[in-house]
This record gives C-alpha cells, sequence and structure tokens, in this order.
C-alpha cells in the first residue's frame, strides 16, 4: 500500500466534496478519485475521508432539526471546498474544478440540481407556512384589537 502524501491527502478530500454535491455512491467515487488521481485509493482512505469531512459539519450538526440539513451541508462543502482550495500550492487542487469535467458533469448533473430543485421547493413551502401565520397573526391582531374596540364602546355605554 502506497502511503498518501499531504497533499493527495487534500486532493482526495476535494474530490469527495464533489461526489458529496454529486450523490455518487461509493463504488462511483472510487472510481472518479482514482481517475482523477491516476492510481486507485482503499475504500478506507475513502470512507476515512468521507467521515472527517462529516465530522467537522458544523452546520448540519447546529442546524440538525431546522428541516434544511441539506442545504447547510451544501454550504460546508463549498465552506470546506474554499478553505482546500486556498489553503493549498498544489497545482491539482488550485486548478480543480468538476465543471470542467465534461464527461463527469454530463453524467451526474442531475443528481446535483435535483437538490437545487429540492431546496428551492422547500424554500418556497417554508416561505408559504410563514405567510400564512403571519396572515394568522395579522388577523389574530385585528380581531384582538376589534374586540378591545367593542369592549370599550360597551364600557361607555354602561
Amino acid at each position: 500500500m502506497i502511503k498518501l502524501s499531504e497533499a493527495d491527502k487534500k486532493y482526495i478530500k476535494l474530490l469527495t466534496l464533489d461526489c458529496e454535491n454529486f450523490h455518487l455512491n461509493g463504488k462511483e467515487c472510487l472510481a472518479y478519485i482514482s481517475k482523477k488521481l491516476n492510481r486507485k485509493i482503499s475504500r478506507t482512505s475513502y470512507y476515512n475521508c468521507k467521515k472527517e469531512i462529516s465530522d467537522n459539519d458544523f452546520y448540519v450538526s447546529f442546524f440538525s432539526h431546522s428541516g434544511f440539513e441539506k442545504s447547510f451541508s451544501i454550504l460546508h462543502n463549498i465552506t470546506e471546498r474554499t478553505r482546500i482550495v486556498n489553503s493549498s500550492t498544489d497545482a491539482r487542487i488550485r486548478s480543480h474544478n468538476v465543471w470542467n469535467d465534461p464527461e463527469f458533469v454530463s453524467k451526474y448533473y442531475d443528481r446535483f440540481f435535483a437538490d437545487g430543485y429540492a431546496l428551492v421547493n422547500q424554500t418556497k413551502n417554508m416561505l408559504a407556512r410563514l405567510k400564512s401565520q403571519q396572515a394568522f397573526i395579522f388577523y389574530k391582531l385585528q380581531l384582538h384589537s376589534i374586540c378591545c374596540y367593542f369592549q370599550k364602546r360597551v364600557r361607555q355605554m354602561w
């Protein structure tokens, strides 16, 4: 087994983030990483990297019951990717852009955008619920003010 350099580990982490964003399964991830790295890595190395990424996912752990775990996970992936690219001097990492790989993008883009569409729909639903709650509160306040008005009038009449 060949020991991985720090630059290779960072590159694998970057590639793993790509795989997570595009919802690739383990087999697809290993094939993608092997192709980009020009050598095979063990499943253990891949899963250790994936675990390290998810263990550091602040957004999901903090907002785990908000209903927006996916969106926060995407934010984490973007933040983590930016941190890796900015902290590296390795040319592979600095120049890596998954969107420059037409074969990969054409094969998996629907998975990536499915998340975006789901996120938009989820946001629309949440917004509709908030608006209906605001409308309910607004009408409740109006009803309350009308009741107060009538109470004052009744008191004045007595």
